[in-house]
């Protein structure tokens, strides 16, 4: 099933945030925070491309001295329209089904993704999302047609746009008419960590974590984190308070009521 279609991770990236600026270039032990979201995006199976989509903005530009360093594609796009970005680069790589991914998650779990994968095809549905992740360790499936569908009916309406980036408050909506799925993730992937890098807290938090898994020898990946974070609250409370925007109650509010009126 896999093989009949074309599968690529579109992984978003830009130099500047509001939070942390520069944050995909920050360390984490001695690789930049994009390129072990990379390497850890290039576990996933069944990927046919890697494509990091930045915008055509000047300081974006050295962006691709880590995709040639790490071999992979590069799309400049839109600076505001998030999802118009994300329909270019697919469109320009002929992806049929698109993994959503972001570069604040260094360490993305490529078994959280390949189960995801999994149930998506199994589903046979239109966009895929966990119900609940470790924050940071997940993404999002969009079929090409799908992102197509919604792209179109909401490009020439600038009051979206601010809000393109956040995927799902589109695609689950009813006036798109799409199959939208909540992937029940087996337990053990699902935690109250915090894994991903918003805050100059979570930087920290995630060296330090880096530093005693490599200490222990440990592969970096969800089963060894998860691991020892639980026995490591001292860790978790540097950036567990760190509010999520997305999960706010006014955030959904009002996201969902302009989709409605637009």
């Amino acid at each position: 099933m896999f093989k009949k279609l074309k599968i690529g991770a579109i992984i978003m990236a830009r130099n500047n945030s509001s939070r942390l600026n520069g944050k995909i270039f920050k360390k984490i032990g001695n690789l930049d925070m994009l390129t072990h979201c990379v390497r850890n995006t290039r576990k996933i199976s069944y990927l046919d491309e890697i494509i990091v989509a930045t915008t055509s903005k000047i300081e974006d530009k050295k962006i691709a001295k880590i995709t040639k360093k790490n071999n992979i594609k590069i799309f400049f796009g839109s600076e505001n329209n998030v999802m118009k970005r994300y329909y270019d680069a697919a469109t320009k790589y002929n992806l049929d089904i698109i993994l959503r991914v972001t570069g604040d998650c260094p360490f993305l779990s490529s078994d959280v993704m390949d189960y995801m994968l999994s149930e998506h095809f199994k589903k046979n549905v239109d966009f895929s999302v966990p119900q609940k992740a470790t924050i940071g360790t997940a993404g999002e499936i969009v079929n090409y047609s799908a992102l197509k569908k919604v792209y179109n009916k909401i490009k020439n309406k600038k009051k979206l746009a601010t809000y393109s980036e956040y995927f799902k408050f589109f695609f689950r909506n009813q006036k798109f008419k799409l199959k939208f799925h909540e992937i029940k993730l087996p337990k053990r992937y699902i935690t109250n960590f915090r894994l991903t890098v918003d805050y100059a807290s979570d930087l920290n938090m995630l060296n330090r974590l880096f530093k005693k898994l490599k200490f222990k020898k440990k592969e970096i990946n969800i089963h060894n984190i998860i691991e020892l974070l639980k026995k490591k609250s001292d860790l978790v409370k540097i950036n567990n308070v760190n509010p999520v925007i997305y999960r706010k109650k006014s955030f959904i509010n009002n996201i969902n009521k302009l989709i409605n009126e637009n």
